[in-house]
């Protein structure tokens, strides 16, 4: 039998624990209403302390930023290409071990962003248009993808006897058609005289080869809304892709250079179109514009700011690398062989490289491609 002592502690144990019991709970409620208030004023925040915010993020938080709400949306959107115009080209690697996700590496900054893409290691890579990743799958369907939005297209299977021939010399633009209501991809085959385009609600591509022209095609581009062609024998033709097909129209352009052929890009900026006579390991790259007032072909030894990313793979572009700090007046061209981004200025001379990679090895399904995130979210009307 307890003595009555004992009982008063007892009930003061009990009375004690109670009103901790009821403490707990209302610290509880009041850091929980707390918190509910607190969070409300993140998506009213004025929209000039949104813009000083995004002005000082990382390219991958701003990609976070504006997943927060719909004001944060709208600020991200309002402030897109002030943002992404200083931002340097990422060079694009997959390591052999990665089965779903891309890595993009500054290698101007040395820094690298990653972002997940379902079953990359099952896919073969063509190059990019217009910020989309070009993807060949298993069944050769083209699969494109945005990397940054999350987007996807897929088309039609692209006619080949193997996945590793038609990655060697397919050559595809994104490009959006009012006249088909829809994004269509263009695309050629190096070294034959097939062209073709479709849509990614058609069943098949409508493909067209010229036999009467007297060179295959070497490369394609979009320039100031429409398509070229360039063959090796340094002709150019312009495309128009129409209801009932597509159309060629061949352009005169003088005083040809002698060229090595098999190795020819077309590359465009805003105002400019070039060819460049790409390296190989006897031959350095040369580069070319078309004058559209004399239409005729010159040599270029001078850019200005500007300069050339090449790869082996449709991604090239024509930057302005002045805005990032690096040097313009050359041309940049991946290496995957060597793991190298080396320099190169206009008259052939080697003055420069910088390593994409530092101890990794890139998978063989997907060599390195450039991404300039300025150009992510343009869109190639014709």
């Amino acid at each position: 039998m307890l003595h009555p002592s004992n009982l008063q502690v007892i009930t003061f144990l009990e009375s004690e624990t109670i009103r901790g019991n009821m403490a707990q709970t209302r610290d509880n409620n009041r850091r929980r209403k707390l918190g509910k208030q607190a969070s409300r004023p993140w998506g009213t925040l004025p929209e000039d302390l949104l813009i000083l915010i995004i002005m000082h993020l990382e390219f991958p938080d701003f990609l976070s930023f504006g997943r927060v709400c719909r004001s944060w949306r709208s600020a991200a959107e309002a402030q897109r290409k002030i943002f992404l115009a200083p931002k340097p080209p990422f060079v694009g690697v997959i390591s052999s071990f990665a089965k779903k996700s891309i890595s993009f590496k500054n290698i101007f900054e040395e820094t690298r962003y990653k972002t997940m893409l379902r079953d990359v290691n099952s896919k073969l890579c063509l190059g990019s248009s217009c910020g989309y990743l070009m993807m060949l799958e298993s069944d050769y369907r083209l699969w494109l993808v945005h990397p940054i939005t999350g987007n996807e297209f897929r088309f039609p299977s692209l006619p080949g006897s193997s996945r590793k021939e038609i990655s060697s010399q397919c050559r595809a633009v994104l490009v959006y058609s009012p006249t088909l209501s829809g994004y269509q991809v263009v695309a050629i085959y190096r070294n034959t005289k097939q062209i073709m385009n479709g849509g990614p609600h058609d069943a098949d591509w409508r493909c067209l080869t010229f036999h009467f022209l007297p060179c295959e095609f070497a490369d394609l581009a979009f320039f100031k809304g429409a398509i070229y062609v360039l063959a090796t024998n340094c002709l150019i033709y312009q495309v128009s892709v129409q209801r009932c097909g597509i159309i060629f129209f061949p352009m005169e352009v003088k005083y040809a250079p002698s060229v090595s052929g098999l190795n020819l890009q077309l590359v465009s900026s805003n105002e400019r179109l070039f060819m460049v006579d790409c390296y190989s390991e006897l031959r350095l790259p040369f580069v070319y514009e078309v004058d559209f007032d004399s239409m005729t072909w010159v040599r270029m030894l001078d850019l200005g700011d500007e300069a050339i990313f090449l790869s082996d793979l449709k991604s090239s572009f024509v930057a302005n690398p002045t805005k990032w700090g690096a040097q313009g007046n050359c041309v940049y061209v991946l290496q995957k062989k060597d793991h190298l981004c080396c320099i190169y200025s206009l008259d052939g001379r080697e003055i420069g490289g910088v390593r994409v990679l530092y101890g990794e090895r890139p998978t063989t399904k997907l060599p390195f491609i450039w991404y300039l995130p300025e150009l992510s979210y343009s869109r190639d009307d014709i």
